[in-house]
Parts: C-alpha cells; sequence; structure tokens
C-alpha cells in the first residue's frame, strides 16, 4: 500500500475519531443541561407542593456516569485532562516521545479491558432483565451503556494519539510522514 493510499485512510480514521469524540461530548453536554433541568422541577415540586420527584437522584446518578465516560475521549483529544510533566520535560525529546508511547499503548490495554468489562456488564444485564431497586426500576443496562462506548471512544482517541507518535518517530528517520500526523497538520 502506498503512502498517499495510508495518508488518506488516516486522514479519513483521524476525522471519524475525531468527529465521535466531538458527539460525546455533545451528550455529555446535554446530560449537563438534563441534570440541571431535572434537579430544578425537584427543587420546585419540594418547595411548592411538599412532593419531591421519587427518581431525580436516580436518574442524576446515572447521568454523572454518563457525563463522565461520554466526556473522556473530547476531554483527552484537547489535552484537558490533569497532566503532570514534571518529569517528562527533562527528558530528551527521542526519550520523552518513548515514554509517551509506552504510556499510551499501557491506556490503550487499559481502556480495551475497560471496554470489554463493560460490554460484559450490559450484557450481563440485559441477559438477567435486571432493574434499579426503586420506585422507576429502569433496566440497568441503559445507563450502564455510557462505561463501554465512552471507553470505546477514549480508545480510538489513543489510537490516533499513537498514530501520531509512530508518525513523529518515522518522520524523525526521514521516511515519510504519518497519515495522521500529516492530516491534523493539514486540519482535517
Amino acid at each position: 500500500m502506498e503512502w498517499r493510499t495510508l495518508s488518506t485512510l488516516g486522514g479519513l480514521f483521524y476525522s471519524a475519531v475525531h468527529t465521535l469524540s466531538n458527539w460525546g461530548a455533545t451528550a455529555s453536554g446535554v446530560t449537563i443541561i438534563g441534570i440541571m433541568l431535572l434537579v430544578v422541577y425537584d427543587v420546585a415540586a419540594r418547595f411548592l407542593f411538599s412532593a419531591p420527584t421519587p427518581f431525580a437522584s436516580q436518574f442524576s446518578a446515572y447521568a454523572v456516569v454518563s457525563i463522565a465516560f461520554l466526556g473522556m475521549a473530547y476531554t483527552f483529544k484537547e489535552k484537558a485532562h490533569v497532566r503532570v510533566t514534571a518529569l517528562i520535560s527533562k527528558l530528551s525529546q527521542r526519550t520523552a516521545r518513548v515514554v509517551r508511547l509506552v504510556t499510551l499503548l499501557l491506556g490503550l490495554i487499559f481502556v480495551i479491558a475497560m471496554t470489554m468489562g463493560g460490554w460484559e456488564l450490559v450484557e450481563r444485564s440485559l441477559r438477567l432483565g435486571f432493574r434499579a431497586p426503586d420506585y422507576v426500576r429502569v433496566p440497568t443496562f441503559i445507563p450502564q451503556l455510557a462505561i463501554p462506548i465512552g471507553s470505546a471512544l477514549l480508545g480510538l482517541v489513543l489510537l490516533v494519539e499513537i498514530g501520531k507518535v509512530v508518525g513523529e518517530f518515522i518522520a524523525q528517520r526521514g521516511e515519510s510522514r504519518s497519515a495522521i500526523t500529516e492530516a491534523v497538520e493539514e486540519g482535517i
């Protein structure tokens, strides 16, 4: 396969991952608005009618999990997560790149395990018909879906980052540039 073909495929992959992580962030934002409206409704019902909603705290708890998992790919992509660079900043550029690649690969392994575990959790909840033991009795697989979906999105973002680092190694050797690095620089 030629580099031009790889460049096109890398650019398409990067673009798709970028779009998917943005959708996750949008879903997180909409969920935050949903929690806000639900809490306002619950407070108003409690204050005005002395009748709190029996489901507000349950749905808010589910929503917080969704916000965290669906938003983590976007947060990582935008480098908005907490990073400690005290050690890495003291390393040579090549060594720092090796450390980055190793940590990205370890992160990907962890995220793959988290995604698989999340899907197993959802599958078991579906198979056994688990429901929340409260007023609404929501099927538990619904809020659990955020775990494998968000984890899979983060895994895709990690793959893009791994591609960038590998592309930097290749570019450093002067052979050619990574398809993903080129796509990022071209603003795809």
